[in-house]
Parts: structure tokens; C-alpha cells; sequence
């Protein structure tokens, strides 16, 4: 009984999800520009905290260099959100070093930033986008 009824929950909101992305459409800036790019970054680029407009952003991994053992020492490649503000013994963002098919939706005002990577033999390559709801 208890199964059936997660299922039909499951089922439910998995249908109110489906309604709400029906009434999405890409974010576009005063002069009509959708909001959808690619990131190519080669090493050493990194991209500064910054937060995005819209309703909804995401971002994909296409293709990641291998971290180097630098990489893996000092969050080379990473990427992070901050959210709330510092206090001592709390965490205020969440960071992860992304992998090949990694999707990562997240509201656009939360602030992030992404750390270089070191790998010399390789670009890594993002899909990102952010969207707004139409009703």
C-alpha cells in the first residue's frame, strides 16, 4: 500500500514537473538574445563568481581534461556555489569537481565561480543556459 501510493506520488510529480518545464522558454536579454551558450575553457582559464538572470539556469559537461595531481591538490577544475553568507562552522557552498554528463540546474542568483585546471592536453567544454518561466 504504502509503495503504491509512492509510485502515484512519483507519478503526480513527476507530471507537475513536466507542466512546469511546458512553460519555459529560454531567458533573452533586452535586445531579444536567447541565453544559451558553450563554454570552451583551455587550461588555466576559470570563470570568476557571478550569478546569471532568468528563473532557472543549468549547466552540462561535455568534455573535461583528466585533473592532474595539481588539479586534485588545489580544486583545479571545480566548480562551486556560494550560498548564504559565512559563519563559523557552517558551510556556505557546495562545490564539485564535474564529470563528462554532469547536469547541474541551480537558481541563477545563487553565486558561482569555476577554478582552473591545470591539464595542459585538453579544453573543457560546458553547454549553459538559463530560462524563464511564461506564466
Amino acid at each position: 500500500l504504502e509503495l503504491r501510493g509512492s509510485i502515484r506520488m512519483s507519478e503526480e510529480l513527476s507530471e507537475k514537473c513536466i507542466q512546469q518545464v511546458e512553460t519555459m522558454r529560454p531567458y533573452k536579454d533586452k535586445d531579444g538574445e536567447s541565453s544559451l551558450w558553450a563554454n570552451i575553457q583551455k587550461p588555466g582559464d576559470m570563470h570568476a563568481l557571478h550569478h546569471h538572470p532568468g528563473d532557472v539556469s543549468f549547466v552540462m559537461y561535455i568534455q573535461i581534461p583528466a585533473p592532474t595531481e595539481e588539479d586534485i591538490a588545489c580544486h583545479g577544475g571545480m566548480v562551486a556555489w556560494k550560498y548564504g553568507e559565512y559563519m563559523d562552522f557552517s558551510n556556505d557552498k557546495f562545490a564539485h569537481r564535474p564529470e563528462v554528463g554532469d547536469i547541474f540546474i541551480f537558481p541563477p542568483k545563487c553565486q558561482h565561480f569555476v577554478w582552473p585546471f591545470k591539464n595542459p592536453h585538453g579544453e573543457r567544454i560546458s553547454i549553459a543556459a538559463n530560462y524563464e518561466f511564461t506564466k
